[in-house]
Formats: structure tokens, C-alpha cells, sequence
């Protein structure tokens, strides 16, 4: 039998499916959430699309919210309650952010915003306030969240947001001063598109 070989169109194809950033050094969700956000990428030509499922009520994980607003919702005890890590190499530079609310979340506070907290905020945990994180805010959801419920950011005045040469990192954070406790249901969906440095012409 005569080999078999690959086209190009195909090969290309398949190296741009979604690969798990689990594998990819940094890039994984902290241990305040580690079993429950996962996060994949796929890349579009120049765009890198990243992708973080969520589970608050994940089995095991005692993922909680606290009484005070802006405070880091993640499992109790735990530091680095972040989903993932930004940089320019693996998520590009960001110029979208979407969060969609794929079942509802319950036993604690359901007014859940989205921030990228800086380099000092690796260890971020349960009840650490984000503002002490030099935090920008991408979600404000400004009410609860319900089933199908959507919310982003987008760059405003044509300027992506500057990730520097240091790790940015992802929490959710309460959104307002409610119903502390831990979360028995509550997934999202979190897309982040960016672009990256296209390879000299």
C-alpha cells in the first residue's frame, strides 16, 4: 500500500482545533478553582479564542461567596481562586470579553462580576478584596444572574486592554453586598478573543 499523506489544508485545520490549556505551562485555572473551571483555546488565523466553562456547585469544591462587595468568590482556604492566566504569548492581546450564564447559580450571591487583577494576584483567594489586586473591572453584571442571561467587554475607543509582559489573572468577584454561603449550582461560560503578534511578512 502507498503512504498516506496529509494536506496542508487539513493539517492546518486540525492544528487550530481547541487544545486544553491545562497543558500549557501557566495557563491553568488556579487552585481556589481548579476543579471546577476548565479552559480551552482554539486560534482563528491571527485569533486566539479562549474559552473557561464554570462550575460553582462542581462536586467537592465548596466554592463560596462572601457578604462584602468586590470581595474573590473561590473554594474557602484555598489562594489562587483565579480561571485563568492572561499573557500576550498564549491569549494575545484582548479585545472581547464574554461571560454567558449557562444554568443559574444558587446558595450564595448570584450578582457575580468578572476582573483581571494584576501580576501580585496569583494568590488571590476566598474574601480578598479584588481592589487591593490593582483590578480592572470586564463584567459588571449589575443584577443577578438568570438562566441565558449574557454580558461582555468590549474595547472601547479602539485601544486593547494592556496585559504588560506579566501575567494578568481571572476572578469572579461578588458584584454586590448580598447572600453569603456556597454555591450549589451556577455555570458560566467566559470567552476571551485576542490577537496575536503576527510573524514578521
Amino acid at each position: 500500500m502507498g503512504s498516506r499523506r496529509m494536506g496542508r489544508k487539513r493539517f492546518q485545520r486540525l492544528a487550530e482545533m481547541g487544545e486544553s490549556m491545562a497543558a500549557v505551562s501557566g495557563s491553568k485555572p488556579g487552585a481556589g478553582f481548579a476543579k471546577c473551571a476548565k479552559v480551552t483555546r482554539t486560534k482563528q488565523g491571527h485569533k486566539i479564542i479562549t474559552e473557561i466553562a464554570v462550575d460553582l456547585g462542581c462536586t467537592g469544591s465548596h466554592i463560596g461567596a462572601s457578604t462584602t462587595a468586590g470581595d474573590v468568590i473561590g473554594a474557602k482556604g484555598i489562594d489562587g481562586a483565579y480561571l485563568c492566566q492572561l499573557a500576550p504569548a498564549q491569549t494575545g492581546y484582548i479585545t472581547y470579553v464574554e461571560m454567558v450564564c449557562t444554568e443559574a447559580p444558587t446558595g450564595a450571591e448570584r450578582d457575580i462580576d468578572l476582573v483581571m487583577c494584576g501580576p501580585i494576584a496569583r494568590t488571590g483567594s476566598f474574601d480578598d478584596k479584588a481592589s487591593d489586586m490593582s483590578s480592572t473591572t470586564l463584567v459588571e453584571s449589575a443584577a443577578n444572574w438568570t438562566l441565558g442571561r449574557i454580558d461582555h467587554y468590549a474595547v472601547a475607543h479602539g485601544t486593547a486592554l494592556d496585559l504588560g509582559s506579566e501575567f494578568q489573572y481571572l476572578y469572579l468577584i461578588n458584584g454586590a453586598s448580598g447572600e453569603p454561603g456556597t454555591y450549589a449550582t451556577g455555570k458560566f461560560v467566559i470567552t476571551v478573543e485576542g490577537y496575536k503578534v503576527n510573524k514578521d511578512l
